[in-house]
């Protein structure tokens, strides 16, 4: 009887979940990732920089799941499968981390949290994204599926396997998430290859050699494909015209543009809170765990967690002192740089509560279980029981009132229309960015609500009517200490409602199909977004805000861009901080003066680049092509 009646319930909460899933907006893929899919197709070392170096975060998960990933009602299909099969697994994990005893109480407590997740799914952003924020995962039980979905299931289910004692399937584990997602899994690999060593010296255990090196190799597999990557570079930019470029001046130039995706100083700054809150998520469990000791059922094994949840704390905080000590002393030059490339700073911290939540469920029964021992209500098991499907029934009834506050009770059927879309055969391959906010149209959802979606994956950085008329360090200090407000009433309102629109942007693009042979190089604006997602076809100049995220990965491919960013009179040793938030204008204003002899010169040094669209304000002598009241599209003579 116990048994279907878990069964029952467990069937209740996935279909409450699925149901959740679905009358929320469905996510396309993230910008750049549609891009590296639609690269996986086929080997492309011949085609434009930007997407060679896009293609560098393909992983060899991009080549199996490359349909998917370019063909939104697939997509859309497969975000749902993976996230109800992560909470499949999320629950088994959790019901066999603890005794046969405690299990139909972990089932139903790990229950209760899906049904709460499901209330973040209806909420959508930024809730959807508080997970992250407690250092459980990224992009898991999430909307958005990615290739970090992966890696962060395969880090909780490697997470289980060594609270098991079950170390080689661990290994196994953590291999497969790396293949997934190299860069974060290199690092997380780091410290499951590390994690032997507090068991052999802190725990006691007893590992065999062979076991160890077991280990060793079947985490080595999980990296081979990033190391074969590096080791390629020179190969993948051999058609560049590559700039040497010293290692200082690269982590100066990053300091300056990307500060925000590796800096462990800056994340201590800017964000101390949600460092804070992370902190207090993984590693309080652990003090509780220590304090009440073996009255903690598991407490040998729950110990076995605490360099998984304790070693990313641990890198973060080495790394922000060695950040300190380059900036101090100039030392670890080399070191800086493979901090900025692996990211180790900011992102592996977002994984540490995986292996905490084992230890919170197993402290959530004890504290159950303490009070059943003092008696009251608590005086029988029964009561126990009571409580704890009392949390899965108010979890039930917080999402059925969410919904019914904050559901479009269209968006299931929507969603419907949106995976059996008949026109399946139009793809990202076929049509670029565009076809994902064409199929959510056409399913049914609101235009104002597709355009939200384009704005939050496309829109363009802060750009104001004016600027002071100070240096650069002066005027990002400037704007720095404005008030919010201040600084938002100074945004060029009327250059957001022109550019910043779907349906503007759907039209430049079909005039661009129309009018230029795909495979031609095209100039934008690099203060524009996704310019190179919605033209796949076309080789697109340079695009600030992701070519400068591409940089993060390796000094080659700065040294690749380095030369285009000179060209368009925008090196970020010459502009303001990102941080600063005048970056992106400052960019603006630099294109804006840009006349057609420096278009020009671009053409002769490479030919391919024969058309430059820019601002239907930016006069230039130079052949028209197409023009409206937002875009003009010209020809280099």
């Amino acid at each position: 009887m116990k048994f279907f009646f878990e069964a029952r319930l467990c069937i209740l909460v996935g279909t409450l979940l699925a149901i959740a899933f679905t009358a929320s907006f469905p996510w396309p893929p993230q910008r750049t990732h549609d891009l590296a899919a639609f690269m996986s197709f086929s080997d492309c070392l011949d085609c434009g920089l930007g997407h060679v170096s896009n293609a560098l975060i393909a992983t060899p998960l991009y080549h199996i799941l490359k349909h998917l990933m370019v063909t939104p009602g697939l997509y859309a299909l497969g975000s749902l499968a993976v996230f109800m099969i992560c909470a499949s697994i999320f629950v088994v994990l959790v019901k066999f981390s603890g005794t046969p005893d405690q299990r139909p109480y972990l089932t139903k407590l790990s229950l209760a949290f899906l049904v709460m997740v499901g209330v973040v799914q209806i909420l959508g952003f930024p809730f959807v994204d508080g997970l992250r924020e407690l250092g459980f995962g990224v992009d898991f039980l999430h909307p958005s599926l990615s290739s970090r979905t992966f890696l962060s299931l395969a880090f909780l289910i490697c997470s289980f396997c060594i609270l098991k004692g079950k170390y080689i399937s661990a290994a196994l584990a953590i291999a497969a998430g790396s293949i997934a997602h190299p860069t974060n899994g290199i690092v997380l690999t780091l410290i499951v290859l590390m994690t032997p060593i507090y068991l052999i010296f802190i725990l006691k255990e007893r590992l065999k050699v062979k076991t160890l090196l077991a280990i060793v190799c079947i985490c080595f597999l999980g990296i081979i494909p990033i190391l074969m990557k590096l080791v390629s570079l020179s190969e993948i930019f051999r058609e560049s015209s590559y700039l040497s470029i010293a290692s200082a001046d690269y982590i100066a130039a990053l300091y300056r543009d990307e500060i925000d995706d590796f800096s462990a100083v800056y994340q201590l700054l800017v964000h101390p809170n949600l460092l804070l809150l992370k902190l207090a998520f993984c590693l309080s469990p652990i003090g509780l765990l220590v304090f009440h000791g073996e009255k903690v059922a598991h407490y040998r094994s729950l110990l076995r967690l605490i360099p998984l949840i304790v070693l990313p704390f641990l890198f973060f905080f080495a790394v922000a002192l060695i950040e300190l000590t380059y900036a101090k002393f100039g030392v670890f030059e080399f070191i800086m740089e493979k901090i900025i490339n692996s990211q180790v700073g900011c992102r592996v911290v977002k994984y540490a509560g995986l292996p905490a939540v084992f230890i919170w469920f197993a402290l959530i029964l004890f504290y159950m279980d303490s009070l059943v021992k003092r008696g009251g209500i608590w005086k029988s098991l029964t009561s126990k029981m009571i409580a704890v499907n009392s949390l899965i029934y108010i979890s039930i009834i917080i999402l059925s009132l969410v919904a019914v506050l904050f559901v479009d009770y269209k968006n299931p059927y929507n969603y419907t229309r949106l995976v059996l879309n008949k026109n399946s055969e139009k793809n990202y391959v076929t049509e670029g960015r565009a076809v994902y906010y064409k199929a959510l149209l056409n399913a049914g959802y609101s235009y104002d609500r597709v355009n939200e979606q384009f704005l939050f994956d496309c829109q363009t950085g802060p750009i104001y009517r004016s600027r002071p008329d100070a240096s650069n360090s002066e005027a990002s200090e400037l704007y720095k200490n404005l008030s919010i407000d201040k600084l938002h009433s100074m945004l060029d309102i009327e250059f957001f409602d022109l550019f910043d629109d779907l349906k503007e942007r759907q039209h430049i693009i079909g005039e661009i199909q129309a009018s230029v042979p795909s495979g031609v190089g095209i100039i934008t604006p690099p203060y524009f977004n996704c310019f190179r997602e919605f033209l796949p076809q076309y080789d697109v100049y340079f695009q600030e805000h992701d070519d400068g995220n591409f940089m993060l990965g390796a000094k080659q491919v700065y040294g690749a861009f380095l030369n285009r960013m000179i060209n368009l009179n925008i090196e970020y040793s010459e502009i303001p901080t990102q941080s600063s938030g005048l970056n992106i204008d400052i960019i603006r204003r630099n294109w804006l003066k840009l006349s057609e002899n420096d278009y020009s010169s671009i053409k002769n040094g490479e030919p391919k680049f024969r058309y430059v669209l820019t601002e239907a304000s930016h006069y230039l002598n130079l052949e028209v092509i197409v023009k409206s009241d937002a875009w003009v599209l010209y020809r280099i003579q």
